[in-house]
Formats: C-alpha cells, sequence, structure tokens
C-alpha cells in the first residue's frame, strides 16, 4: 500500500479517475531555459546547460489539483522525445507512460512537492510536482493498492 505522495505510476491517470466530470491540463508556460544550479544533479547536465521547461496545472472539475514543472534536456527532445515540444494541452503523462520500458528514480520530498528523474527511451526528463490543498484533502489518508 502507498499513499498518492509516492504514487509512481502514471498521476495523469489517477487523476483521471478520480474527476467526476474533467480531467485538464492548462499550460502556464513552455520555453528554453538555462538550467538552473539546482536542477543540474537530477538532469546530469552543466549548470547553464538550455533545457525545455513546461509550466503546468492539473485540474480536476475545472479546479488546480497539482502544479508541475518540467525539465527536459536537448538530446531528450530528439527522436521519440520531439513530441514533448508538441504537447500543448494535452498531458505529459500520458506520452512518458506510454513507453514500455519508462524507469522513474526515487521521488525527492520537500514539503507537498515531490520530484523525480523519468527515463523515456532511456533519456531523461525531470518532473517536480505541487501537490495543491484540495488534492491532499481529496487524498487524506487515502491508499492505493
Amino acid at each position: 500500500m502507498k499513499n498518492i505522495l509516492t504514487y509512481s505510476g502514471s498521476l495523469t491517470q489517477k487523476l483521471k479517475e478520480v474527476a467526476k466530470e474533467h480531467f485538464a491540463v492548462r499550460v502556464l508556460s513552455e520555453e528554453f531555459v538555462e538550467l538552473s544550479p539546482e536542477h543540474c544533479l537530477p538532469l546530469r547536465l552543466p549548470y547553464r546547460q538550455q533545457v525545455w521547461c513546461r509550466e503546468t496545472e492539473l485540474l480536476v472539475d475545472a479546479e488546480p489539483w497539482v502544479q508541475a514543472k518540467t525539465y527536459v534536456p536537448l538530446e531528450t527532445l530528439q527522436a521519440e522525445g520531439k513530441s514533448i515540444l508538441h504537447l500543448g494541452e494535452n498531458p505529459l503523462g500520458e506520452l512518458l507512460f506510454s513507453d514500455p520500458h519508462l524507469r522513474r528514480t526515487v521521488f525527492c520530498f520537500s514539503g507537498n512537492t515531490r520530484s523525480s528523474t523519468l527515463y523515456f527511451y532511456d533519456k531523461p526528463v525531470w518532473i517536480q510536482e505541487t501537490f495543491l490543498p484540495v488534492m491532499l484533502d481529496h487524498f487524506d489518508d487515502y491508499l492505493l493498492y
């Protein structure tokens, strides 16, 4: 048994399951940025390396439940990873979990925020997810099997 913060499956799929009416992604920004020092280690990239950064909110029944930030190295944006640039309002989780060999590192936690690196077709994608109070209230003491 696990609680929602340590659930390693598709968070997108889990949120779709609990939505009474609708699940959606609101894109806040998508742009190339220079990597900051705190993000170098998880991606094993040098400081100031250019990466694709996508900031979103995951909405359940029109209410934000999760704020997510994704950093994608340029090497990941080759081949299968190229579609990350064209997601628009589509969830990243659906794309990532389509890889039958997807691997995820252990989570790092800071309060109600978790982060981990996923390896999409063996290329790194670093994701930081902040669980907003409405989601934590919904999943309070909720266990996943």
